[in-house]
């Protein structure tokens, strides 16, 4: 009889990244890392939420971006030094947070161009000016390999004002900003993290969660879901559709929707809204913004799958099959990856 395998001895393909997430927490929360007094939230949120100041709480998160996975040789450098970046703002925006402080750890083989750096750098500190980001250290290595880029980021939210992916509510209106899928056709790399959306729900409309979209829409939305312990139903025919998930999907056979749910790195804003301020939520986004706000479904109690309601009426279960590391990309995306 084959032995079955220990968790310790499995591959992390085998394994996946959210189960490695979960075990680190779990052995973080075990000797008392995430529970300190002054920790508000630990690993498992967009970023962690620490007591700081007597009215402000510090926001921390970080991001690693490496070749060959999240861009392909030859990328334009200023883009992934605007991804790098943007990848951390929008992880402070799904907090509701302001974004301060910037450090940024590079590892690259000793044949890179200067000028190539120059350019890398160029693309973050452009994005990170745009929002009063300043990048005051980090660290340079040799890599054996190809490029890899970390920034971490540090903000600022004020006191009880953080939107954690744990507040959803059965009843609460399921709402997304801007237009999904397809990203890997060029938005994973020219995204606008959305800064002073998140900052306008939080401080205007207190939605009860919130995530931002890195690993697709029906992805995100389970984890949020399973932070709060509740279900949801959205419908099929109220998801925004980008016209790049359209193009898309004229290229990988699949529909415009599925791209919607499951292609990722849209860097949108997911959340939920009791639903008598679903009205003033999109009033406000209407007179401030040129990004829109759609609402796509509701909660419901309970643990159970969520559904999709599709356009003919019935419904399916929703599966969560976004990006996960450490998962082979399906052929299409390979294929656009090498050509973005």
């Amino acid at each position: 009889m084959k032995r079955t395998q220990r968790p310790s001895e499995q591959t992390l393909a085998a394994f996946g990244e959210l189960r490695l997430i979960e075990r680190i927490r779990k052995k973080a929360l075990a000797r008392g890392e995430t529970g300190e007094k002054l920790v508000v939230e630990g690993i498992g949120d967009d970023t962690a939420v620490l007591k700081w100041e007597k009215d402000w709480w510090l926001l921390l998160t970080c991001d690693t971006l490496v070749e060959g996975v999240h861009f392909v040789k030859g990328t334009a450098a200023c883009r992934v030094g605007w991804k790098a970046m943007g990848c951390n703002l929008s992880d402070i925006a799904a907090m509701g947070g302001i974004p301060l402080y910037a450090v940024v750890s590079l590892a690259c083989p000793a044949g890179t161009a200067v000028g190539g750096i120059d350019e890398m750098y160029a693309g973050m500190m452009n994005l990170a000016r745009r929002f009063g980001v300043s990048i005051v250290g980090g660290d340079t290595v040799e890599s054996p390999g190809g490029l890899c880029v970390t920034v971490a980021l540090i903000g600022k939210v004020e006191k009880n004002r953080h939107v954690a992916r744990s507040g959803a509510k059965p009843g609460d209106a399921i709402c997304v900003t801007g237009r999904l899928g397809g990203s890997l056709l060029g938005k994973h790399l020219a995204f606008i993290p959305r800064v002073e959306e998140g900052r306008a729900l939080a401080t205007k409309c207190s939605p009860s969660a919130m995530i931002d979209i890195s690993d697709g829409l029906a992805s995100d939305l389970l984890k949020l879901l399973e932070a709060s312990g509740v279900s949801a139903e959205i419908s099929e025919d109220a998801i925004p559709v980008s016209e790049d998930a359209v193009r898309f999907a004229k290229q990988t056979g699949r529909s415009p929707v599925e791209h919607a749910l499951q292609d990722g790195e849209d860097f949108e804003l997911l959340f939920t809204l009791p639903e008598e301020k679903v009205g003033r939520c999109l009033r406000l986004f209407r007179r401030s913004f040129s990004t829109p706000v759609t609402v796509i479904g509701k909660v419901k109690k309970g643990r159970k799958k969520p559904l999709l309601k599709r356009a003919e009426g019935s419904s399916v279960v929703l599966e969560g099959r976004g990006y996960e590391h450490f998962q082979s990309l399906p052929a299409a995306a390979r294929k656009v990856r090498r050509s973005v």
